[in-house]
């Protein structure tokens, strides 16, 4: 199975009252790493992401937080 590693900085719009990453945002950080994968996978076969032709669904999403991100970190996302 193919995985990608990304990295994406944590903005301060992602941020809570309390200046911690909000839980829910960690999703869409998997959201753009997932998007890169699937345009690695895509790249393979000498395709391109086009939203109206290709899909892929996300069925379930497991997330193991283990500290806050602050921001300014730069978080390595892995998919």
């Amino acid at each position: 199975m193919q995985e990608i590693r990304c990295s994406i900085p944590v903005r301060f719009r992602d941020l809570d009252a309390l200046g911690h990453v909000n839980y829910a945002t960690y999703l869409n950080y998997l959201e753009e790493a997932f998007t890169r994968l699937w345009v690695a996978v895509l790249a393979k076969t000498g395709k391109t992401l086009d939203v109206k032709e290709y899909g892929c669904v996300t069925a379930r999403t497991e997330i193991d937080y283990r500290s806050s991100a602050q921001y300014g970190d730069m978080l390595d996302v892995t998919v």
